[in-house]
């Protein structure tokens, strides 16, 4: 019984999360062009500067998208802040955790007992959970390092960078939630408007 409602639960989530995923696309895709065309330097958006970026790039990154235009009438800046961060990939972030964490659960429910399977699946439970925590602290604090005013300090940057490797690392080890971004990204190609 518990294993069917865990994985009704998780197609939901998955097929919200899908949604969000394929919202985004297009003001990440305006984002990206605007970004392309900054300066002889190209920037990228500080989720996709990896493996590491810093309060260095965080402070080059806000004086130049706030100064480019989007197809959207916004800055790249403006937008990424909202809706991208806000609450698009919020909602993207909460839906995928709940899709890897609910499957996992469902699963555990189905497998034989066994002490090893029961570990590894708590293991990609955990991590399920753990991304969807540090996906939404990121967005939340690059959220609120672009909106303050003033420079962003070596700490703040460093809080940042953590916060995004954490995500990339706990999506990974979910399985579940890797895989679907993975495929998502290939079912829902960005395209630059």
């Amino acid at each position: 019984m518990y294993q069917i409602t865990y994985f009704a639960i998780s197609i939901v989530c998955l097929v919200l999360a899908a949604v969000c995923f394929k919202m985004n696309q297009p003001n990440r895709g305006a984002i990206d062009l605007s970004l392309a065309h900054a300066s002889d330097d190209p920037l990228n958006v500080p989720e996709r500067m990896m493996p590491y970026y810093d309060s260095a790039y965080l402070n080059k990154f806000i004086l130049v998208a706030d100064a480019q235009p989007t197809s959207f009438g916004k800055s790249a800046l403006q937008l990424y802040i909202r809706p991208t961060l806000l609450w698009i990939d919020i909602g993207f972030a909460v839906f995928c955790a709940a899709f890897a964490t609910f499957f996992w659960l469902g699963l555990l429910n189905v497998l034989p007992e066994s002490l090893w399977v029961r570990r590894l699946m708590l293991f990609f439970i955990t991590m399920s959970l753990l991304y969807g925590v540090a996906d939404v602290a990121e967005d939340l604090w690059l959220v609120r390092l672009f909106t303050r005013g003033g420079e962003v300090s070596k700490s703040e940057g460093y809080i940042a960078c953590a916060l995004t490797e954490t995500k990339l690392a706990t999506i990974s080890l979910s399985v579940a939630g890797g895989l679907l971004f993975e495929i998502l990204q290939v079912t829902f190609p960005r395209q630059r408007t």
